[in-house]
């Protein structure tokens, strides 16, 4: 997939706000003072997600995975991201400049 199109999509966007929301109450944090803490919607990061959501959902099998852009969808556009901002609500941001609404 070419550079251009490995940015994530807003409907890919909401689809994992949606997902973690549904989710988060099942994980907890898996590293440093937050491991076994459980964790909250509002302060779920990137960290958080790459544990709990990239790798998993793209791991494939036998070396065959994927990664989280390259299921079906391509972007129009592409927003970057601070470390220690939370990523739900930057996601939200995102999301509502794109439509003028996210439900979470």
């Amino acid at each position: 997939m070419t550079t251009e199109r490995r940015g994530i999509t807003i409907q890919q966007i909401q689809k994992l706000l949606d997902f973690v929301s549904l989710m988060v109450q099942f994980w907890t944090g898996t590293y440093g003072d937050e491991l076994g803490v459980p964790l909250t919607f509002e302060g779920f990061n990137l960290y958080h997600a790459n544990d709990w959501v990239i790798k998993p959902a793209t791991a494939g099998q036998h070396g065959k995975g994927c990664s989280y852009v390259e299921f079906p969808g391509s972007a129009m556009w592409i927003a970057s991201h601070e470390r220690n901002f939370s990523h739900i609500r930057q996601l939200s941001d995102v999301a509502r400049n794109a439509f003028g609404s996210v439900q979470s």
